[in-house]
């Protein structure tokens, strides 16, 4: 997968877990080279963070943070900045899961990759959804 022409405005990557910070911000910087990325690794003020995200940009959440499912605080945020692409990530989601994300405002939820190929692709289809038509 190859970079977009263009690209969504800037990059959130919400992830407690620093090694999985670590792979998506490389692979962002590899697809997209010079976009700008911002880590959030707690919940503490996250729920401003993401209001203040620049317009455009792409949200990569994990769904939990500190064992604390991060739903609530993108509903709130969904409902207000309809800018952002929020894509929900997570090691596992059930169905139920995924619905629950789309309701509380994700516009993708998915399981984490198991390898760096298919970060790439996981990657780049979501740069491509946050891209501005």
């Amino acid at each position: 997968m190859t970079a977009p022409a263009t690209r969504p405005a800037a990059a959130l990557i919400v992830d407690d877990e620093p090694d999985h910070a670590l792979i998506i911000r490389h692979l962002l910087g590899e697809l997209a080279p010079g976009l700008p990325i911002e880590v959030i690794g707690t919940a503490a003020d996250l729920d401003a963070r993401l209001r203040d995200a620049p317009g455009g940009a792409l949200v990569l959440c994990d769904r939990l943070l500190a064992g604390t499912e991060v739903l609530p605080t993108l509903r709130g945020v969904a409902g207000e900045r309809s800018d952002l692409t929020i894509a929900l990530l997570s090691a596992w989601l059930s169905d139920e899961d995924r619905i629950r994300a789309m309701e509380a405002g994700a516009t993708h939820a998915a399981q984490k990759p198991a390898t760096l190929g298919e970060w790439r692709t996981l990657l780049g289809d979501l740069l491509q959804a946050a891209t501005p038509a």
